[in-house]
């Protein structure tokens, strides 16, 4: 299956940094790619933040919603 969001969640860049800090700490996961400070900057970075007026959000792929 392939990742499709269909709802974001705008972050401004000190959020990013914040995120990029977070994860530095989870040393046994370091060496995977989407760890990696750029990788994780660039995903949040993707074209579908252009098409929403967004420099940067969190993406999520919705599939059901509970009211």
């Amino acid at each position: 299956a392939q990742f499709q969001p269909n709802f974001f969640y705008e972050l401004t860049r000190d959020l990013v940094e914040k995120k990029v800090r977070s994860l530095s700490y989870h040393k046994s996961q370091g060496d995977k790619y989407y760890m990696k400070p750029d990788y994780i900057r660039n995903f949040h970075k993707r074209p579908y933040t252009q098409l929403h007026q967004m420099d940067f959000a969190e993406a999520y792929e919705v599939e059901r919603i509970m009211l």
